[in-house]
């Protein structure tokens, strides 16, 4: 009749509290995408940030990348607490991070560890002492790396162990952790052997590398990276995603943030990468692979398994060589 009110049913009811779920549900799906944009475009712009820095540094320093530039012998150093002399490339650059983290980190405390290869995790810190910032370096963690970033916020609640099992077991041997980056060059950047048997390689897993005595550490000539646009030069050591846990860079599922060797940035997918090459035998068609085994801090394995190939970490002709876009170029493999 007119004028009369309807009552709402319990089947209008259940249609009402369906359609405020479907457009939350939207509004969820719509906030998380645009929070994983964020981080990705936070780490791209990080990237950009390296590619400025780096070519500062090349401008200063005769067309060279970044890297460790003590050598064996006498070292330019004024510390009393550290060797005056290295016998070895390799030693010589721990020598020297250690340095740069006391002077720019504020941490004296900081020993020089054994059998440490700095290049790894910490090969930033030259650009670091270059451009004069402090540490921790916010603009070498990348920001989906959440732990790192903990890290990185309080050292001193690392060094007690407040974040396991997210972190190292603390002890002098761990104090440099929270100076860690999230961003690597790849191999050919820093590893300046001309034979193959004193290159660095990949042991059995991803935390286990093997430099030989005689290998010869430094900067990359700029001017010698031959394919610029497909040559990466600094990578995201994983695929950073929101909640997920995310995919480390050569799990052939991944899509991690790259910065190339024409200073370009961008995402892409590893997949789409050539597989590289195992530096100590160039003549050969075989490559690096090795097992991803991940700490608790880690992105976890992804769902095809463990196993995984070098990928650009070990482009095929180090700097002379090409990633994407083309094939791998001849080292006698052909």
């Amino acid at each position: 009749m007119p004028g009369r009110s309807r009552a709402f049913t319990l089947a209008d009811l259940t249609a009402f509290i369906a359609l405020v779920a479907i457009f939350a549900a939207l509004a969820l799906a719509a906030g998380r995408q645009m929070r994983q944009e964020a981080i990705t475009a936070s780490s791209l712009s990080q990237l950009r940030w390296m590619a400025g820095a780096t070519s500062a540094y090349a401008a200063d320093n005769g067309d060279r990348f970044w890297s460790y530039s003590w050598k064996e012998g006498p070292l330019p150093h004024s510390d009393p607490t550290l060797p005056a002399t290295a016998a070895s490339d390799l030693q010589a650059a721990a020598i020297q991070a250690v340095d740069i983290l006391r002077r720019r980190g504020g941490r004296s405390d900081i020993e020089l560890p054994a059998s440490w290869i700095p290049h790894v995790l910490y090969n930033h810190l030259p650009l670091v002492d270059y451009v004069g910032t402090r540490l921790p370096d916010f603009n070498l963690v990348a920001p989906g790396n959440k732990h790192r970033l903990n890290w990185a916020r309080d050292p001193a609640a690392f060094d007690r162990g407040e974040f396991l099992p997210f972190q190292p077991e603390p002890g002098e041997a761990a104090k440099r952790w929270p100076y860690s980056s999230s961003y690597m060059a790849s191999v050919g950047m820093w590893d300046l052997a001309e034979e193959s048997f004193d290159r660095a390689s990949q042991g059995a897993t991803q935390s286990f590398w093997i430099i030989p005595g005689n290998t010869k550490l430094g900067g990359a000539d700029l001017g010698e990276i031959a394919f610029p646009s497909q040559k990466v030069m600094i990578y995201d050591t994983e695929q950073r995603d929101l909640g997920s846990g995310g995919l480390f860079f050569a799990d052939a599922h991944a899509r991690t943030a790259l910065l190339m060797g024409d200073g370009s940035t961008g995402v892409r997918a590893t997949a789409d990468a050539n597989w590289g090459w195992h530096p100590n035998v160039p003549e050969s068609r075989s490559y690096i692979r090795f097992q991803y085994i991940p700490s608790a801090w880690e992105a976890p394995v992804g769902p095809h398994g463990s196993l995984v190939i070098g990928r650009y970490r070990w482009t095929r002709g180090g700097i002379t060589g090409r990633d994407f876009g083309g094939p791998e170029i001849d080292t006698g493999q052909s």
